[in-house]
């Protein structure tokens, strides 16, 4: 059975990048939180909330795919201390800077 939902992760160390499946609903609170090799990740469609500190502390996270056309609700701190540029749909630009307000410095659009 798919999995819908991404809990806390032991992946500190070995983990540079994820693709999430499309079963996925959830991020969960500190799902990838302090997780220092991660570089890229993507987030799939599916995909409708994004806990607190999810990729908190993230350092190394230099790229971010996020691909729902609707921005997915964000916990506290889901990128807290996190620079990385966060692409999204083109035609949800403006909407995902509305939303995600914090981060809106950090948004550009792309074609997935």
């Amino acid at each position: 059975e798919a999995f819908k939902r991404i809990t806390n992760t032991d992946s500190s160390n070995w983990m540079t990048s994820i693709t999430l499946p499309n079963s996925v609903t959830t991020i969960g609170d500190f799902a990838f939180y302090m997780c220092f090799s991660l570089k890229t990740v993507t987030i799939p469609e599916s995909v409708t909330s994004i806990g607190q500190y999810a990729f908190g502390s993230c350092y190394d996270l230099v790229e971010i795919n996020c691909q729902p056309t609707t921005p997915p609700t964000l916990g506290y701190g889901a990128f807290n201390n996190v620079s990385a540029t966060c692409y999204v749909p083109t035609g949800s630009v403006d909407t995902y800077k509305a939303n995600w307000s914090e981060y809106e410095g950090n948004i550009e659009g792309r074609e997935f």
